[in-house]
């Protein structure tokens, strides 16, 4: 049996959703670098590996640079 290969789109939007895009991919990459931050600093300073099943419980108190 083949596995699914994923599908490519191309999408072509218009400036206003280009920005809400835009802004987006800058939001998704400012947590994901807050959730590693706070992965590397539990184990360099307690030996601990956070997994993450508990970042969802962490993150919502920190605080996004925007």
């Amino acid at each position: 049996m083949k596995a699914d290969r994923g599908r490519k789109y191309r999408l072509y939007p218009t400036p206003g959703q280009e920005e809400v895009l835009t802004a987006w991919g800058h939001s998704a990459r400012a947590l994901w670098n807050v959730a590693l931050e706070r992965r590397q600093y539990a184990h360099k300073q307690r030996g601990v590996a956070l997994r993450s099943s508990r970042a969802p419980k962490e993150l919502p108190n920190s605080q996004v640079p925007r």
